[in-house]
């Protein structure tokens, strides 16, 4: 019997809606689109307007919507509804106890290392 029976499966991503090849990591309000890296940093590099579009990472439980929070404690980027499923009266046990922190996004054109700081610095 394996360890991680009752773990759910990683959420379904969509693809990005620039080249729809790759999984979409980051959403642009500006632009309404889902986009993975290399695509973010062709788009976002264009001009001096499209460098200022704020962007967020996609939810790491549900992978279709903008993060609002991030929660050290889990370790997890999580959406308004997300948040609400794990930490609020949705949740079976709400965990006030829980370092969380709301995300405010980024702009600017990132390298691929500074996109991974920032997926990785809960």
């Amino acid at each position: 019997m394996a360890e991680n029976d009752n773990k759910s499966p990683p959420p379904e991503l969509s693809n990005c809606d620039y080249c729809n090849k790759e999984s979409a990591v980051l959403y642009c309000k500006a632009d309404s689109a889902k986009l993975c890296f290399f695509c973010d940093h062709h788009v976002h590099s264009a001009n001096a307007l499209s460098v200022k579009h704020m962007r967020l990472q996609i939810c790491d439980n549900c992978g279709s919507e903008a993060v609002s929070v991030r929660c050290s404690t889990d370790g997890i980027a999580l959406c308004t509804d997300c948040d609400w499923d794990c930490h609020g009266r949705g949740s079976d046990v709400p965990d006030l106890h829980h370092r969380r922190v709301a995300d405010e996004g980024f702009s600017g054109c990132l390298s691929a290392v500074e996109h991974a700081s920032l997926q990785f610095f809960c």
